[in-house]
């Protein structure tokens, strides 16, 4: 794996966006994982929407006091071609993979988890290192799969194979609810809602405060309620006993 470094972005000058309230509410959430070593991973630092919205999450994540790292993939030109399969596979296509492709698979996950840090928190992106948990899983004290398709009908083969994978992680976190495959256990599951950078160029024109302001009348911002329902989750299990990460 290669650790990724993306430039500094600072939450405080999201502000003009989405309001004081906000950035205060998310100062007193991130209170409790301030000096917490989290490191989340994907397949590539360059071209996917992980890619994209870590570019963003991780400097905003050490704005806020958390030790945030991005670490990325490095595989064979084989590996990435599987993966694509599977990525493919999660969302009802009709693929299949030989058992020198689940070899490939798992020793690059074997070569790349050497890399790894220990940390408080691993947060793993997508399928191509989901594998990695079960080879250094006692790197971190808690574990969490993000997964960023809809993967409800996903390819019977494909998941019986990659749902044991899943036995090392605390919480599973989908974009949606009904994205889950169905047999994610219930008490594993969290919902994150997508999100865009408004001070990256391609987000363009869009209104933002006008959009924030819709999506936050019940009083509490997308973001804040992903932590309140996830707070007490993992707790316990961070070094120094410290609570509650989220993904």
């Amino acid at each position: 794996m290669k650790k990724v470094e993306p430039a500094e972005l600072a939450i405080s000058d999201y502000e003009r966006v989405v309001g004081p309230q906000a950035i205060e509410e998310l100062r007193d959430l991130a209170e409790s994982l301030r000096g917490k070593r989290v490191i989340h991973i994907n397949a590539t630092p360059v071209g996917g929407g992980v890619a994209e919205i870590l570019k963003s999450e991780i400097p905003l994540l050490r704005s806020l006091g958390i030790d945030a790292e991005w670490w990325a993939l490095e595989a064979t030109d084989e590996f990435f071609a599987i993966t694509k399969r599977m990525h493919n596979g999660l969302q009802s296509a009709d693929v299949g993979f030989s058992e020198a492709d689940w070899k490939i698979y798992h020793d690059q996950q074997e070569i790349n988890a050497r890399d790894l840090p220990e940390a408080d928190l691993v947060v793993v992106h997508d399928p191509q290192p989901m594998a990695i948990a079960g080879f250094s899983s006692g790197k971190a004290d808690a574990w969490i799969w993000r997964l960023h398709v809809d993967s409800s009908r996903p390819n019977a083969e494909l998941w019986s194979h990659l749902s044991p994978q899943l036995e090392p992680y605390a919480l599973a976190v989908f974009t949606l609810d009904q994205f889950a495959p169905p047999d994610v256990r219930p008490e594993m599951r969290r919902f994150v809602a997508p999100a865009i950078d408004p001070s990256r160029a391609r987000t363009g024109r869009f209104r933002f405060r006008k959009r924030w302001n819709e999506s936050t009348r019940s009083g509490s911002t997308p973001i804040a309620r992903c932590f309140h329902r996830s707070r007490g989750s993992i707790s316990g299990r961070t070094r120094g006993g410290s609570s509650t990460p989220t993904g």
